[in-house]
């Protein structure tokens, strides 16, 4: 679990928060792949706590809310890899993935909320 009380990341904390290798993101830092915003302080690299609350639409309350990758978000609701691509291209659930680069990712909190639309019908 990440500590979202943090005002700011090194960048092994931000690449575990958003499932990167560190040296993938240091990558994507040096081409500008993201809109991470990075802080550079002496030779060290930060991200913004807040940044990354708005961006990525994280609850700073609810510790437990993490990203999942296309595949941890489809076994997550019971789904398959190439139905959740389909309904992100042709937007049929309201499930907001995050673009990072060429990735996507998933907020859990928005995933539990898809579940419980589905149950309640």
């Amino acid at each position: 679990m990440i500590n979202l009380n943090n005002e700011l990341f090194d960048r092994k904390t931000a690449a575990r928060l958003i499932k990167f290798s560190p040296g993938g993101l240091a990558n994507m830092d040096s081409q500008n792949l993201h809109d991470l915003n990075p802080i550079k302080i002496g030779g060290t690299v930060r991200y913004s706590r807040a940044h990354f609350i708005k961006r990525f639409g994280l609850c700073p309350n609810t510790p437990d809310d993490e990203l999942f990758t296309r595949k941890e978000a489809a076994d997550y609701i019971n789904s398959t890899y190439g139905t959740m691509a389909v309904w992100d291209s042709v937007k049929m659930y309201d499930l907001n993935p995050v673009k990072i680069g060429r990735s996507v990712r998933y907020v859990r909190s928005k995933l539990d909320k898809h579940l419980i639309s589905r149950l309640s019908r």
